[in-house]
């Protein structure tokens, strides 16, 4: 029993070795900014119950942060084709520290209006000019390049856990504290950067046994059906933050918010423990084909909450939804990456980034309006219908395009 779990966790470790220390370095820095950005979660209590704003006023405040977060990607992407994305991360960090501290500082609506555009800004900006930044110094292995993906897909839902963790500890010290310590995170994070040995992208050269993609009409097409995947799903994953709360309590009384709590705890355990080890797994597989299958996972996860009479189902479909967002979610931005010449990489991941960011403003409303006029499993049958869509579309260009494995 002994030398099976020991073999077992050799077996696991090795899931996580070979990474270059600076991509350790930048997977650790995901992890503290997507701590930060957790916290966004909560300002919504922060505007109306600190600030005394009214409902619509928050609103327009996180709306804001949403179209912040839109332009944020698009343009950090464009520009860490041009300049070192290595400087634009220490720039976007310092922004959020900034940002951070000066929302108790700052009294009047419009000034806080605009802080919040730069804080999405500058979170989405670090999220694409730091992801750049890893992946360039993955030499020029496809595979390492997808194990750096998933990883640091586990970091940023463990930051995420985190948030939680310190939002509920920090609570009875309130907000002005907890926006303090994420702004010296931010910072000691910025000057960690600055002061680090300057460490240039790595050349993206041939190298013997690299699969090279042709950047012509074909990648082109499939970067064109990733995006469009990626806006799609986007608008399943954003009905989390707010339709699928509400179908979860209502469906489930007799556990009411802890049924929710306990879905979410689920779905940050299995990615921490089990996205790297599916991320091997699935390696030599075709990319297209395997982005599709996460994405029919994602939908027929939502279709089973519309037959969950009992909890159980409900874990049943919470297992479901996470495997296929494991597996959508790093093959698609490696996809991304990939499929893109040298000169567009960070434009590419700047793109990825977007389309989460649009499905993140748009989802929520069109999700809500569903969900008031038509109910729950009305919406769950539109996520199956994305996600079947999504998976036919990949499928088909899977067997045309053959050059999206390993």
């Amino acid at each position: 029993m002994t030398d099976y779990l020991t073999t077992f966790a050799r077996k696991y470790a090795a899931n996580y070795k070979g990474l270059p220390k600076l991509c350790w370095q930048g997977i650790i820095l995901i992890c503290i900014n997507t701590l930060t950005i957790g916290i966004c979660f909560f300002l919504s209590l922060y505007f109306v119950t600190i600030r005394h704003f009214t409902p619509s006023m928050a609103g327009l405040l996180l709306s804001c942060y949403g179209l912040g977060t839109v332009l944020g990607g698009l343009i950090t992407g464009k520009l860490s084709d041009m300049f070192s994305p290595r400087l634009i991360s220490i720039f976007s960090l310092l922004v959020q520290s900034t940002t951070f501290f000066l929302l108790t500082n700052l009294h009047s609506a419009f000034a806080l209006m605009a802080n919040m555009f730069l804080l999405g800004f500058a979170a989405y900006g670090f999220k694409t000019s730091n992801n750049v930044w890893m992946l360039s110094l993955c030499r020029n292995d496809t595979n390492l390049r997808y194990k750096t993906i998933s990883i640091s897909h586990v970091a940023a839902n463990f930051g995420l856990g985190l948030s939680g963790v310190l939002i509920a500890s920090m609570t009875t010290y309130g907000f002005q504290s907890i926006f303090c310590l994420s702004s010296v995170l931010l910072l000691c994070s910025a000057l960690y950067l600055l002061f680090q040995k300057n460490t240039g992208t790595t050349v993206l050269l041939p190298i013997k046994g690299q699969h090279h993609y042709d950047h012509s009409n074909a990648s082109q097409m499939i970067l064109l059906l990733v995006i469009a995947c990626v806006f799609l799903v986007g608008l399943i994953i954003a009905q989390l933050s707010t339709t699928y709360p509400l179908y979860i309590q209502k469906s489930f009384p007799h556990l009411g918010i802890r049924a929710v709590s306990i879905l979410f705890i689920l779905d940050t355990f299995l990615i921490v423990f089990f996205q790297a080890p599916l991320t091997a797994l699935v390696g030599g597989q075709n990319k297209l084909l395997v982005t599709g299958l996460g994405a029919l996972l994602m939908g027929i996860g939502m279709l089973v909450l519309s037959y969950s009479s009992v909890f159980v189902l409900a874990i049943f479909s919470c297992i479901i939804w996470t495997t296929g967002e494991m597996l959508f979610i790093s093959t698609a931005q490696l996809l991304c990456y990939e499929q893109s010449s040298n000169q567009k990489k960070g434009q590419s991941l700047g793109l990825f980034q977007t389309a989460f960011a649009v499905s993140n403003v748009i989802g929520p409303a069109l999700g809500g309006i569903i969900y008031q006029n038509w109910g729950g499993n009305l919406l769950w049958y539109c996520s199956m219908f994305i996600g079947t869509m999504c998976f036919l579309l990949c499928w088909y260009c899977s067997r045309t395009y053959t050059n999206t494995s390993s």
